[in-house]
């Protein structure tokens, strides 16, 4: 996947949050460094930050690994009282595991003035981003069976000896909420994005 591109596409929607040319305020879930992907994904956002598109209010990571949805749900509900409403534009999800916790504890503490903007896409998030007055507004990802379909494609020409790229990266897309159909899912979501 190309994570500059899946950064760059989630947190423009976020910038495009800020009001009064001010820059958006924003809960970042991000597990780092060291984790490759996000550390890419990182990049992008540590740009805008300079750019002073971002302004960071806290950063959130999970500490349990069995339970990320559950950790990040606890953390960021933990949170949500200190910020009272209209003073968070969004909650960035580097990866959709957290989001997923955020979205839940956006829910249980009814905060719909938060919107939530991520990477990465299941069914699962396809599903919560349809709920009735979701704030999960957008998810910038690659079809991960297109990942696997052209994996084993280049697998395969490398193994005929073919010279192929030193890397291959697919076309990050940006998934809206009004996107998706009622019936839209990891099988059919390229019926609604190209």
């Amino acid at each position: 996947q190309d994570d500059f591109k899946l950064a760059e596409l989630s947190l423009t929607e976020i910038a495009a949050l800020g009001k009064d040319g001010k820059p958006a305020r924003v809960i970042k879930l991000w597990w780092g460094p060291g984790v490759p992907p996000l550390d890419r994904r990182e990049t992008i956002y540590q740009k805008m930050l300079g750019e002073g598109k971002l302004e960071t209010l806290e950063t959130i990571g999970p500490s349990n690994f069995q339970d990320v949805q559950g950790d990040i749900a606890a953390k960021v509900g933990a949170i949500l009282a200190k910020y009272p409403e209209g003073s968070v534009d969004a909650i960035w999800g580097s990866w959709d595991e957290m989001a997923k916790g955020a979205y839940k504890a956006l829910v249980d503490a009814g905060r719909t003035d938060i919107a939530l903007i991520s990477i990465d896409v299941s069914n699962q998030d396809m599903n919560l981003m349809r709920e009735e007055n979701s704030v999960w507004l957008s998810t910038a990802a690659v079809d991960p069976r297109l990942i696997g379909i052209v994996d084993m494609r280049l697998l395969a020409k490398k193994f005929a000896g073919e010279e192929l790229p030193a890397n291959y990266d697919l076309e990050a897309k940006l998934i809206k909420k009004t996107d998706l159909k009622a019936d839209t899912n990891m099988e059919t979501l390229k019926d609604v994005i190209p």
